[in-house]
């Protein structure tokens, strides 16, 4: 599948915005939607501070969302479009809730649900029409949301944010599609 994670991490970036440290908000100092806990585990540095996160390098936001949501959630092998709805998904929802959703929208069983994007739901993607597993993992993603303790709190961001979300992953789709379809 084509690697589209340059424009999925652009539109996940622009979602997540940019330093915060609310005294309010649990997770404390974050910038581009990368937490300070986040920033020391993948750096491995329990030292880091609240400004090793307001000046994280570009390069660095780049190299965590890639290793710890793109690839965790196999983004690269999923078509266009269901790639950026996992991603986004998985930055804004954690990456087990993300696979957990697109499990169950491509059919598989709750019983065989686990949250890790393996080769079983790979291939059942690949036998998904695309537009239809889109309209799947939307509603999943949506009521995921709804079920969350915080939902009251942040459910109508989340949800306009999926809003624009299941958006970009049709502009995403309808760039793959042949000319001869167009």
């Amino acid at each position: 599948m084509d690697d589209s994670f340059d424009e999925s991490l652009e539109f996940t970036l622009t979602e997540e915005g940019g330093y915060t440290d609310h005294p309010t908000e649990p997770r404390l100092a974050t910038n581009h939607g990368i937490t300070l806990a986040r920033l020391r585990r993948f750096l491995r540095d329990p030292g880091l501070g609240r400004d090793d996160v307001r000046h994280v390098p570009c390069a660095t936001v780049r190299a965590l969302y890639l290793a710890d949501f793109w690839n965790r959630t196999r983004c690269d092998a999923l078509p266009p479009g269901i790639d950026l709805m996992v991603f986004d998904h998985a930055v804004n929802a954690g990456p087990d809730r993300a696979g957990r959703a697109l499990q169950l929208a491509c059919g598989q069983k709750r019983s065989e649900i686990d949250g890790a994007v393996g080769p079983d739901t790979l291939g059942r993607v690949a036998l998904s029409d695309s537009l239809t597993l889109l309209d799947a993992l939307t509603a999943m993603q949506r009521t995921g949301y709804r079920q969350t303790a915080a939902y009251t709190l942040f459910g109508e961001n989340w949800l306009a944010r999926l809003d624009r979300r299941r958006t970009k992953a049709l502009e995403l789709m309808a760039a793959e599609e042949p000319l001869s379809r167009r």
